[in-house]
């Protein structure tokens, strides 16, 4: 699967962040600050990272993959989401994953 890079824009247009994925979400830059993404077997994100290695962000979730607790100093937007297809009507991951 090949590399796509998503933008997370305000709502006049303003870049706020990109993220990159291929199988499942790799990492984002918001404010020039890159963050790397951790996930489990079953594809939920577990760990953020930033470029030293250090965790910024932690998830948890119940036996059902239900979010029950998150700890983070990396502003986010996902956090749980799963890797789901692009369907007709969605315009991308991240709409899918937002529920745009």
């Amino acid at each position: 699967m090949p590399f796509q890079v998503l933008m997370e824009t305000n709502n006049v247009g303003t870049i706020q962040a990109t993220y990159t994925y291929g199988q499942g979400l790799i990492s984002m830059r918001r404010n020039g600050t890159d963050v790397y993404y951790h996930s489990d077997g079953l594809g939920s994100v577990k760990q953020l990272t930033d470029s030293g290695g250090i965790v910024t962000a932690n998830y948890t979730y119940d036996s059902f993959g239900n979010s029950v607790g998150s700890v983070s100093s990396v502003a986010n937007i996902i956090s749980s989401c799963e890797q789901c297809p692009i369907e007709a009507g969605r315009k991308s991951f991240l709409s899918c994953c937002c529920n745009f």
